[in-house]
């Protein structure tokens, strides 16, 4: 099953402030297009931190196998997502010093 995740994040300041992330969730299932959504959130985070948490938000949503493709304006994010996701997991998602 292919999924595709759409996300929304109400502000592109880099500055940690207030603002809202929300993401929806679209696949095709018996020949038509499903999707599910989760209600907009209030955040106290960054742009690249809230894009982030609303992709977190949406991945838990995903319970079985499959493909997934994320849109979102935050292309740092994304590329850092998949550029680096292959070393993140080598490392157990811990960093240098062995934390999470």
């Amino acid at each position: 099953m292919d999924i595709k995740i759409y996300i929304g994040v109400s502000t592109k300041s880099p500055r940690r402030t207030e603002r809202q992330i929300c993401y929806l969730l679209s696949c095709e299932k018996d020949g038509k297009e499903e999707t599910r959504g989760g209600d907009p959130e209030t955040v106290t985070e960054t742009y690249h931190g809230a894009t982030t948490i609303a992709v977190e938000r949406a991945m838990k949503r995903i319970t079985g196998p499959c493909k997934v493709k994320i849109y979102a304006e935050d292309a740092w994010t994304l590329n850092m997502i998949r550029k680096q996701m292959p070393e993140w997991a080598k490392s157990g998602f811990r960093n240098g010093s062995g934390s999470g």
